[in-house]
């Protein structure tokens, strides 16, 4: 079971330091200023705690397949745009909807991939959240 949850956890962990470092050092502060990293980022991080407690609420009556076929489908359209995007002041508002879905896919993929490893290793889950923790922070490292 653990290698089938390594690739999920290391995209998990590679999406994570793809908006941390590239997405607002390349949309963010180069577009808008340095000054608006903060409320990009808090953006970011409200649409993933909302998304995070929508899962953990819907996710038991309609499954996981719906939530990682919608967040696969976000991360692929946003990641499109953020490559033929042409960054210039006058389309700077839709950087908070890239920031805000990268926070969707985010709750998404972290809230079901720490399920996913609970439930697989349900007897020493101090085991589970470590290997969860390691592989991600070696996304990290990539």
């Amino acid at each position: 079971m653990q290698l089938l949850l390594i690739p999920i956890t290391l995209y998990l962990g590679l999406l994570k330091a793809y908006v941390f470092s590239e997405l607002t050092r390349a949309f963010s502060s180069c577009v808008v200023g340095v000054e608006m990293v903060g409320i990009h980022m808090a953006t970011y991080g409200f649409s993933d705690a909302v998304l995070s407690y929508v899962v953990g609420k819907v996710g038991k009556k309609i499954g996981r397949i719906p939530f990682f076929v919608f967040s696969m489908v976000v991360d692929f359209g946003s990641y499109a745009y953020c490559l033929w995007w042409d960054p210039n002041l006058e389309s700077a508002w839709s950087i908070f909807i890239i920031y805000f879905a990268f926070g969707v896919t985010d709750g998404i993929w972290q809230t079901l991939t720490n399920v996913l490893y609970l439930e697989y290793f349900e007897g020493s889950h101090d085991v589970a959240v470590t290997s969860c923790v390691l592989w991600s922070t070696l996304a990290y490292a990539l």
